[in-house]
């Protein structure tokens, strides 16, 4: 991992970081329902070779991050190997960090407007914003 990759929070990605495209299963973990929606609890989405961060794994999480999602499924690199050693390793993570906030999103929900809901509150989030109060256009584009 680079030490300055996620130089906010205390995090080193899992190297190599070439973990192919896919479309992937995610599952929210209770903190990422509370936060992302239950409609979201499980749901599928492109991965792009985004950071996937083994070291929270075994513990689930620490002091300074919260892990709102988890990998369900592995990605396949450009070698056709499936990289099982993301299945069940962080896919969101939540942090704050001086007076803000962070979010870590390692698939891209962005990709599908069927997600737009998601990926807004994600934004609000960070803004400060209630969860509850946002509401996308699942058509806007």
């Amino acid at each position: 991992g680079r030490s300055d990759y996620t130089g906010m929070v205390p995090l080193k990605h899992d190297q190599p970081w070439e973990k192919g495209h896919a479309t992937v299963k995610i599952g929210l973990t209770p903190d990422g329902v509370a936060l992302l929606g239950p409609e979201f609890e499980h749901f599928e989405t492109s991965y792009h070779n985004g950071p996937v961060f083994c070291d929270l794994a075994p513990i689930g999480s620490n002091a300074a991050v919260t892990v709102l999602a988890r990998f369900d499924s592995p990605s396949t690199d450009a070698k056709g190997k499936a990289r099982n050693e993301m299945t069940g390793t962080p896919a969101i993570l939540s942090a704050s960090w001086q007076k803000g906030r962070i979010m870590i999103v390692s698939p891209h929900p962005e990709s599908r407007t069927n997600y737009n809901a998601l990926v807004a509150r994600a934004i609000g989030w960070t803004l400060g914003v209630a969860p509850g109060s946002i509401h996308a256009n699942r058509d806007a584009r």
